[in-house]
């Protein structure tokens, strides 16, 4: 009969019912039995207890028994040695992988974490540092152009200040010797002003007067003048283009507010511009109020010696006198 070499229970084939598994089988011979169904009452009827059955039946049986031990002996060891290996190694596996992913971890985002905290902290000390350069070299240019006002007028007046006066003085004097092609009013600069700090009603200052005199060309015609502003009280302006050499006026600009006693001022330039004017006072303020047209020159008067033009701004109505060609 065929056994389990680990159980030593009778099989059919290879696998073991008691051990639930596939094993290794060693054979029992047939004249060797295992006290199934002995009889101890029918001893004496048994051959297996004859003397000669018995003694050989010993013998074999000692020897099957120690054949069956053989077999069964390393194959336990084996299975033991395999599942104590087995368990050894899964605990001591486990526990040196637990700890190991657990350190490796660990470490891991201990170095991450550092290395993220190393960069950002050298990324902000970079910043600021840039941020630092910046503001230092902003408060140095502060300083030396502080420095420059301080220093600057004297050099200035020491040295360059007056080649710049002697620079201007030449060109003023060059322009007032050079003849200039533009048309003249029969009035000089000194009577204009005479006249202008008499008129009724207002009070004129001199504002502002522009230098060097100015200059253009028209083909082979040059131009030169100077530009004199008067700030009159009641928001009424005067600006006058003067010959630079001669100082004959070029132009009379009028810079007003569309109001009676402004229109009143202006007639005043009217009459004494063109004497023989037919216009009254009435006729000027009416042929201005119906060409006021925002940003649009348009003129409004022409005789023989004068033109008159007007432009209303955004803020202020522009009123030009210049002699007629």
């Amino acid at each position: 009969m065929n056994l389990c070499s680990v159980c030593d229970k009778e099989i059919q084939g290879s696998w073991c019912k008691n051990c639930r598994r596939f094993v290794k089988t060693y054979t029992l011979p047939d004249d060797i039995y295992l006290n199934k169904s002995h009889d101890p009452h029918h001893d004496d009827d048994c051959t297996y207890h004859t003397p000669q059955t018995a003694a050989k039946n010993v013998q074999t049986h000692s020897s099957g028994s120690s054949t069956a031990a053989t077999h069964a002996k390393p194959q336990t060891n084996a299975q033991v040695n395999t599942r104590t290996n087995t368990q050894a190694k899964t605990y001591t596996n486990t526990q040196t992988g637990t700890r190991t992913n657990t350190q490796t971890k660990t470490y891991t985002n201990t170095q991450a974490a550092s290395r993220t905290n190393t960069q950002t902290g050298t990324q902000t000390r970079k910043k600021n540092a840039r941020r630092n350069s910046i503001l230092f070299v902003i408060i140095i240019f502060y300083v030396i152009f502080m420095l420059m006002r301080v220093i600057l007028p004297f050099v200035i007046d020491a040295g360059l200040s007056s080649e710049l006066k002697s620079f201007f003085e030449d060109t003023f004097q060059k322009k007032k010797e050079t003849h200039c092609d533009n048309l003249h009013m029969d009035w000089e600069l000194s009577e204009f002003e005479d006249w202008l700090f008499e008129l009724p009603r207002v009070v004129f200052e001199v504002a502002e007067e522009s230098e060097p005199p100015y200059e253009y060309s028209e083909g082979s015609e040059e131009y030169y003048g100077t530009y004199r502003e008067y700030h009159g009280t009641g928001n009424f302006w005067v600006e006058v283009d003067y010959d630079t050499k001669t100082e004959e006026l070029h132009e009379i600009l009028l810079i007003c507010d569309f109001t009676e006693k402004h229109m009143d001022l202006c007639y005043e330039f009217l009459k004494k511009l063109d004497p023989k004017t037919k216009w009254s006072k009435e006729k000027l303020s009416e042929e201005i109020e119906d060409n006021m047209v925002l940003d649009k020159y348009i003129t409004i008067y022409t005789s023989d010696t004068l033109v008159i033009g007007v432009q209303e701004g955004e803020y202020d109505l522009f009123i030009d006198f210049f002699p007629a060609s």
